[in-house]
């Protein structure tokens, strides 16, 4: 028997710079990661995602 479970994540999207090629670049982060977090899930798994959008324009996710 296969036991399901909520699993439950916060993706905070902020900009954060980094140094690239002597020089200084923002690029968009997940909880100020690059790239970001993995998600952990089984079959039959209910997966809740809250992402909170703090940079100036719109973003989508895709997986």
């Amino acid at each position: 028997m296969v036991e399901c479970r909520d699993r439950h994540y916060k993706f905070d999207v902020v900009l954060k710079n980094i140094s690239r090629l002597c020089g200084m670049k923002p690029i968009v982060t997940v909880n100020k990661q690059f790239p970001g977090p993995t998600l952990y899930a089984r079959e039959s798994d209910r997966v809740l995602v809250k992402v909170v959008n703090h940079v100036k324009y719109n973003l989508s996710s895709h997986w």
